[in-house]
């Protein structure tokens, strides 16, 4: 599943505000419902592997370094 920066910026914030880990949080966009529905998500998706948070954060960092 290739997620959009938008979504990604939203499930982070999520993240945050729940104080998961980056397994933890793709774990809860695979099996949450609420987080499904907060997302726009269908009740089928099969969600995302961990690692695409780690890569999303560090994008984020080196844009920023770049500004």
């Amino acid at each position: 599943m290739v997620l959009a920066p938008t979504p990604l910026a939203s499930i982070m914030i999520m993240q945050f505000v729940e104080g998961l880990t980056d397994r933890q949080t793709a774990d809860s966009v695979c099996s949450r419902i609420d987080w499904k529905y907060a997302l726009g998500l269908e009740l089928t998706n099969a969600g995302f592997d961990f690692s695409v948070l780690s890569e999303f954060r560090s994008r984020l960092i080196v844009r920023s370094l770049k500004s």
